[in-house]
């Protein structure tokens, strides 16, 4: 979802991650591959704010807790 945001003109794209995904990026055991799925999600959520024509984004997690965010390049 896109939300225009306050007095900015900026465009959000929020993701709130599955409750599969979300063990998947606290998982315990392998960090490797924990940091190729987040990656992985990072970038579909980047993929898809671009699309919509988003300027930055916001990850939560399925407890709604504050994963990640960042600006859209380009």
């Amino acid at each position: 979802m896109c939300y225009k945001g306050g007095m900015e003109a900026s465009r959000r794209w929020i993701q709130v991650l599955s409750r599969q995904d979300t063990r998947h990026w606290h998982s315990p055991f392998s960090a490797v591959l924990r940091n190729s799925r987040q990656s992985r999600i990072v970038q579909e959520c980047e993929d898809a704010a671009k699309a919509k024509g988003c300027a930055e984004y916001v990850i939560f997690d399925a407890d709604e807790i504050l994963l990640t965010s960042g600006v859209i390049d380009g």
